[in-house]
């Protein structure tokens, strides 16, 4: 029952949370129980097991031992054997009896070894995975926010504005998978609250709320498009270059970006239509075409792209370049995008630590809903940032390997991707003031993970001990010898002068140990009759006489050692 017991408490272990350090006793817990004090409560009835199991195979062995002293008799050699290092008995050839009851002595001793050496396998059935946990304690920490006064003329500034995007563009790069999942709406803000936040933690705060749905439209529908690789309709610095990367995605505007008409009057919710196109890749003139045939000025673009597949079946804008007698052309595919912007009161986001710099930022999500969105100071300007930002995230390749070879969910992505971080660059740079945020700490613990095949190996290797109690039953139940139930008592009550050495017997002198001759010593068996205790006679399993079989091979080897060296010569 104690081995059963043990295997289920451990098993109730699966998939639990610990925590991790050193407790301040095995019983004292905060919130949960320590690794430590899970690992010394196991040791704990491993050991009583161990303590339990061992006590039984003492008895078990003893009464093995009078068993035997009444069914086949046993040799002092075998006996030394059998109690002190359970070895087992080795089957004799003397007859087809003693040869039962040594094949019966041999297996029940062998059942006895397999829980002396199964703690291992319990112990080690459980492995520790490092994991967090959230705290239920709520605190509160500073973030950047909006009051009277905010400097807003900076962003004429043109070092202000590419120091804004050049910080935009590396929050792109942390981890950006999270905003090409469509469903449901993502949320991230980079942040730097006023005191650290642990790796895990949960935060609710204000974050930039973006929602993006696509509607691809011949490229001659918008005379925008005639603009598609122009740095001038898409960014808000100037002389700036534009790229030719395949996947390259900006909002492109009817007039060049004015720093004066941008700057934010009211907090807003933007609610609209953008012209998005997204560069298809290029193709120089002389390469082959899917058809066999080879590039030149007059060729169309692609319908089929190497990495988004079948495009949507929308005229496409072809812009040629020449340079040198080498000539290519870039295609332009592009899109309706409504879109909805602002900020968002999110919950339970998951914050997370930037390697190697104090920037932290918290990533959630919630279900589509437009009308949740709150106004916000930064709207049209985080708009505006927006395509500047994704052109040098996509330079530097933030978006490759490819994220996901949907062309609609791809643009989503990076669309949403560009406004947070263009929203949070600017955030960092232009906040005046500060709002209190609600985050719940996370600790570290450690999940536990079972490994059941173990455990149920270790019963096993334990329920050979009740086999051998079994098997102990059995012959106990074919024999005339008492039960023994203390094994001290059992050892003081076997009388041995019918083995010592005196003027009437030969047997053992007063030896300590046993010396190799007292092995040859023939088997010793139950005297037949009942030892008498003064004027009375003791029960047989009370106090029963041990005395040499006559019949076994032996007694006269010893008979000529004790001759020849004395009784002193064997006591050594």
């Amino acid at each position: 029952m104690a081995c059963i017991a043990l295997v289920v408490g451990i098993i109730r272990l699966d998939n639990r949370q610990f925590e991790i350090g050193e407790a301040p006793t095995i019983f004292t817990t905060k919130y949960r129980l320590h690794q430590a004090q899970v690992t010394a409560l196991i040791s704990l009835g491993l050991v009583l097991v161990r303590l339990v199991a061992s006590s039984s195979s003492v008895l078990l062995v003893w009464r093995i031992v009078f068993v035997l002293l009444e069914k086949r008799g046993i040799t002092l050699g075998e006996l030394a054997r059998l109690t002190n290092f359970r070895v087992p008995i080795l089957p004799g050839k003397q007859s087809r009896k003693s040869l039962l009851w040594s094949v019966w002595a041999a297996t029940t001793i062998i059942l006895l070894w397999p829980q002396g050496f199964a703690a291992p396998l319990a112990s080690s059935s459980i492995s520790w995975i490092p994991g967090t946990t959230v705290l239920p304690e709520s605190k509160s920490t500073s973030v950047a926010s909006f009051g009277d006064y905010a400097d807003w003329p900076v962003i004429s500034a043109g070092d202000f504005r590419m120091s804004a995007i050049m910080a935009s563009v590396a929050m792109t790069a942390k981890d950006p998978t999270y905003a090409f999942h469509a469903s449901p709406i993502p949320l991230r803000r980079h942040f730097n609250p006023s005191q650290t936040i642990p790796d895990g933690s949960k935060i609710d705060m204000t974050v930039p709320y973006f929602t993006v749905n696509l509607r691809w439209v011949d490229a001659s529908s918008d005379g925008r498009s005639r603009s598609a690789g122009d740095s001038g309709a898409q960014d808000v610095n100037e002389n700036t270059y534009g790229i030719r990367s395949e996947g390259a995605v900006g909002i492109i505007r009817d007039q060049k970006w004015d720093a004066q008409a941008a700057i934010p009057d009211a907090a807003k919710i933007f609610r609209g239509k953008k012209f998005v196109g997204v560069h298809m890749g290029y193709t120089s003139f002389g390469d082959e075409l899917p058809d066999g045939s080879r590039a030149d000025k007059n060729s169309k673009c692609p319908t089929v792209s190497d990495t988004f597949g079948k495009l949507p079946d929308v005229e496409q804008h072809q812009v040629g370049f020449s340079y040198k007698g080498l000539g290519s052309y870039d295609c332009y595919i592009f899109a309706e995008a409504t879109i909805t912007a602002g900020s968002f009161p999110a919950k339970a986001c998951t914050v997370t630590t930037s390697v190697g710099n104090a920037e932290f930022y918290a990533t959630c999500s919630t279900e589509r809903d437009n009308n949740a969105v709150e106004q916000h100071w930064l709207t049209d300007l985080a708009l505006d940032f927006t395509s500047e930002v994704l052109k040098y995230t996509v330079r530097q390749n933030y978006t490759q390997p490819w994220i996901n070879h949907n062309l609609d969910d791809y643009t989503s992505g990076l669309l949403t991707l560009g406004y947070h971080a263009a929203w949070c660059g600017l955030m960092e740079r232009l906040g005046n003031d500060s709002e209190l945020a609600v985050f719940r700490s996370a600790s570290p613990i450690v999940l536990a993970s079972v490994d059941n095949t173990r455990l149920y190996i270790w019963l096993a290797m334990h329920a050979a001990l009740t086999v051998s109690a079994i098997l102990v039953l059995f012959a106990q139940c074919v024999s005339k010898v008492k039960t023994i139930r203390d094994p001290t008592v059992a050892a003081l009550t076997i009388d041995l002068t019918g083995i010592a050495h005196s003027g009437r017997a030969d047997g053992l002198c007063n030896a300590v140990t046993f010396s190799r001759r007292y092995r040859k010593l023939p088997s010793l068996r139950w005297a037949e009759k009942r030892t008498r205790a003064g004027s009375g006679e003791v029960d047989n399993a009370a106090c029963r006489k041990v005395v040499f079989d006559e019949d076994a091979v032996g007694i006269a080897r010893y008979r000529h050692h004790r001759d020849q060296f004395g009784c002193d010569e064997l006591s050594h």
